[in-house]
């Protein structure tokens, strides 16, 4: 309908997604961004909330790290305003890898912490992982082997008791942070089998998440 703007915002938003999921980022801030302004014409906070952290996403993603932040905290607020637990823990663990790439390793595990209690709080056993993993990988940027040893090893005590899918967002985070370790310990043959069979996995899953394996692990393994 012509005057239906939540329903507008929502083709905007699957729209953005689209785009942004083949890799068309470009697109998907266009459609995001209008998604967001109907939103707002709609009165409907909780969509531009989904629209703002979308946004913040993309910004993340291209390293427009401020503008990321911008957007991530104003996606927190708005998601707090219409009670929306379950994403509030998805924003502050994306919050947490700005936060991280900004060179802000203690605010990042702060981020982490509070993205995995809450994820905890929710059932949300993929969240709560990938916030531990990136829990670790910034202790390891603090040069804190004994942390990241440990995060690993809450990592793996719930992979082995739960029910997690081989592949879900945030699994290359679990993987690097186990090749970064097992290098760090002098086992770079294990490292290097296990970074082929994480590649292996995330590369027809998520380009974005391939990327960030290799980086995370580049050093590691050369």
């Amino acid at each position: 309908r012509l005057n239906d703007r939540r329903g507008q915002t929502r083709c905007w938003l699957a729209t953005g997604e689209a785009h942004a999921g083949n890799g068309r980022l470009s697109a998907a801030r266009e459609a995001l961004e209008v998604a967001l302004d109907t939103a707002r014409q709609a009165h409907a906070p909780d969509l531009a909330a989904v629209a703002t952290f979308s946004l913040g996403t993309l910004d993340f993603k291209a390293g427009a790290l401020g503008r990321a932040r911008d957007r991530l905290d104003e996606a927190l607020r708005l998601f707090t305003t219409v009670r929306d637990e379950a994403r509030r823990a998805a924003v502050l663990l994306v919050s947490g890898h700005v936060a991280r790439d900004d060179g802000r390793a203690a605010d990042a595990i702060t981020a982490y912490d509070a993205a995995a209690a809450r994820a905890n709080e929710l059932d949300d056993e993929q969240t709560e992982l990938a916030a531990e993993a990136s829990a670790g990988l910034a202790a390891l940027d603090q040069d804190d082997v004994g942390a990241a040893e440990a995060r690993l090893r809450r990592v793996d005590e719930r992979l082995a008791g739960g029910s997690t899918p081989t592949w879900f967002a945030g699994r290359e985070l679990l993987d690097a942070l186990a090749i970064r370790l097992a290098a760090a310990a002098g086992h770079l043959g294990v490292a290097a089998e296990r970074f082929d069979r994480a590649f292996a996995l995330a590369e027809p899953n998520d380009p974005f998440a391939s990327a960030q394996l290799v980086a995370e692990c580049a050093a590691a393994l050369a």
